[in-house]
């Protein structure tokens, strides 16, 4: 993320960590790619350095606490998902976090600070749109998604699901909901499956995880059975979409990573003297997800 940023123009002037070792070895990492940076510890650090936004790039279950100190110190954030659901918490547990969340977003909203979840699935709808034409985004009645996250069970859900719920988010805008919840295991994964109701459109969620140490991480989607995977291809980390069934179909996109935060650069400077409201699809969002991670249980 503190490459994509500099190559987009920004300065990234620190980066924080854990601790003394690590924030030398991102300070070491970061300059043998060009990008000279201060590695640090210590928060209070970053008082005084004029900046306009951080990167919340830590593990799930701590970001609600950067988020706050973002806040606090009057910086825009752009956050890893999930949010801020925690794994160590039960369904009651998330549910109090997401009824808080519309008083802490009012809270950005009113400082003049953009509060933003890491989501960059959505800005691969572009070259699904140039694989496959025909398809009306509108029309679409079922979202199938696969990917291959490094954890597992009920964790690999909390760090997964925010992916397809943005892509249903973006197919069927507006108000939703889900019923028919069902988790079950596959040979190799698990699969859930669900219905969303979005105003007068029913469409079908299918979310399969896989367990493999292929690396990258297979991932991709299907909107109505027409399919849209991820190829890399190194040097350079070159991203790539597919159709599998016909794999000479493929257009390269760059990096959808690199495509959010240049969006959130857009809206950092857009949003400058402006009075701001929270972002309604990232709260609907939390809620989805607290509803999905409370019917799979424990």
């Amino acid at each position: 993320m503190a490459l994509h940023a500099a190559s987009l123009g920004a300065e990234v002037p620190w980066v924080l960590t854990t601790n003394q070792r690590s924030a030398a070895e991102a300070e070491a990492w970061l300059a043998g790619r060009g990008l000279r940076t201060r590695g640090t510890a210590a928060a209070t650090d970053l008082a005084g350095a004029g900046l306009d936004a951080v990167f919340i790039a830590t593990p799930s279950g701590s970001h609600q606490a950067w988020l706050d100190w973002s806040l606090q110190a009057g910086l825009s954030a752009l956050c890893e998902k999930p949010l801020v659901a925690d794994p160590q918490l039960d369904s009651t547990g998330w549910q109090q976090q997401v009824e808080g969340l519309s008083g802490f977003a009012l809270a950005f909203a009113g400082a003049g600070l953009l509060l933003s979840e890491s989501c960059q699935w959505p800005f691969t709808l572009k070259a699904f749109r140039q694989l496959h034409p025909e398809v009306d985004l509108a029309a679409v009645q079922c979202l199938k998604m696969e990917m291959a996250p490094a954890a597992a069970g009920r964790v690999a859900w909390l760090e997964s699901l925010s992916h397809p719920l943005s892509l249903l988010q973006e197919v069927a805008p507006g108000r939703g909901d889900f019923t028919e919840i069902r988790y079950q295991s596959l040979a190799g994964g698990l699969r859930l499956q669900a219905r969303y109701l979005a105003g007068s459109r029913q469409l079908e969620l299918q979310v399969d995880l896989r367990q493999t140490e292929e690396y990258p991480r297979p991932a991709g989607f299907s909107l109505d059975g027409f399919q849209c995977r991820r190829v890399v291809r190194e040097p350079g980390y070159r991203i790539f979409f597919q159709d599998p069934a016909d794999p000479k179909r493929e257009v390269e996109s760059g990096d959808p990573t690199k495509m959010l935060i240049a969006h959130f650069f857009r809206r950092l400077k857009e949003s400058r003297g402006r009075i701001l409201q929270p972002d309604v699809a990232l709260l609907r969002r939390q809620r989805l997800l607290a509803k999905l991670l409370a019917a799979h249980g424990s």
